[in-house]
């Protein structure tokens, strides 16, 4: 379970317990309290991330950075929307990608990433990335063509600095 999942779940419970006990006290308040205990909660880096960047003409590479703080609180919808205004930047096409591939929509995740990868020639991440949602879709030929050769490589370099030793 990754932090911010973890983060999230204990967000959730905290929610769950402040709306019981708000409605139990003054059920007419009780959402405007949840709301509170959810503003509240959100502090540290996104918070300040989505405090400057939410507002006003964005770079790519902010449109990009906002996005994966919206992505990291679960906010995906929005986050879909910000990435759509630059998705003709391969960071933006890129990013996409990745949420849709966290989503379990692969064959979105295809899409994006070849859009990435016109941009973006020789970018390994991205290569890595791309052959695993191939292999996600079915395309296992395409995606071990696509990934052979990298690892070949890393196996070439990694043998040479270990006979170097």
């Amino acid at each position: 379970m990754t932090g911010a999942s973890l983060w999230q779940r204990q967000l959730s419970v905290v929610c769950c317990a402040l709306l019981a006990v708000c409605t139990a006290i003054d059920p007419l308040s009780a959402s405007e309290r949840l709301n509170q205990a959810k503003r509240e909660a959100l502090v540290g880096e996104h918070a300040e991330v989505l405090a400057l960047l939410k507002r006003g003409p964005r770079t790519p590479a902010e449109s990009q950075r906002y996005s994966q703080s919206l992505i990291e609180l679960g906010r995906y919808a929005q986050a879909h929307k910000v990435l759509k205004s630059c998705s003709k930047k391969w960071h933006c096409a890129q990013t996409l990608g990745s949420m849709h591939y966290a989503l379990g929509d692969a064959r979105s995740a295809v899409k994006w990433f070849g859009r990435a990868m016109k941009g973006a020639k020789g970018n390994l991440r991205l290569q890595v990335q791309m052959g695993r949602a191939l292999y996600a879709v079915g395309q296992a030929y395409k995606a071990r063509k696509l990934l052979d050769p990298l690892a070949d490589h890393y196996q070439n370099t990694r043998s040479l600095s270990v006979v170097d030793l």
